[in-house]
């Protein structure tokens, strides 16, 4: 990874709970626990972040096995929740090593891929035929302001 991009990404991990540990972020979890319902089984959660999706999915009850490629987003999911199962891959990864393993969430991810199609592919494959993969991204026309009047109708 170029150095500026490392440096753009150390910069946002350090203020990312700042930006997205809000009623918004806790409002997304929520409908991504309602689409997973009474499944059973461990949720794979790819681009977990800092943890924050992640907090709310085992505050339902649920088992998470969560991946995060950042090593800066990486150090702050360790710290906030050290007990969970966590692997540093990207979705590619995550694909190769599980195949099909059941639910699969990805909340905030494919707009920062390099190959989107490819992502929600490998999302699927992870899913397989008997779960689902669920995935939240911004629409096209969102921006910074709208997502902060989201955040202050929350």
């Amino acid at each position: 990874m170029p150095t500026s991009k490392r440096i753009f990404w150390a910069a946002y991990a350090a203020i990312y709970d700042l930006l997205w540990d809000n009623e918004l972020t806790a409002m997304t979890a929520q409908a991504v626990i309602a689409e997973l319902g009474e499944r059973q089984g461990p949720v794979c959660e790819v681009g977990a972040g800092t943890g924050l999706i992640t907090r709310h999915l085992e505050m339902a009850g649920l088992s998470v096995e969560s991946s995060e490629p950042n090593a800066s987003m990486a150090t702050r999911f360790a710290r906030r929740l050290p007990d969970t199962e966590f692997e540093r891959l990207t979705i590619d990864e995550v694909a190769e090593s599980r195949g099909s393993s059941g639910d699969v969430v990805a909340v905030n991810v494919l707009h920062l891929t390099s190959d989107p199609a490819k992502a929600l592919s490998n999302l699927l494959r992870v899913a397989g035929p008997d779960g689902r993969a669920i995935v939240v991204t911004p629409r096209p026309e969102t921006t910074v302001l709208r997502v902060a009047k989201a955040q202050r109708i929350c």
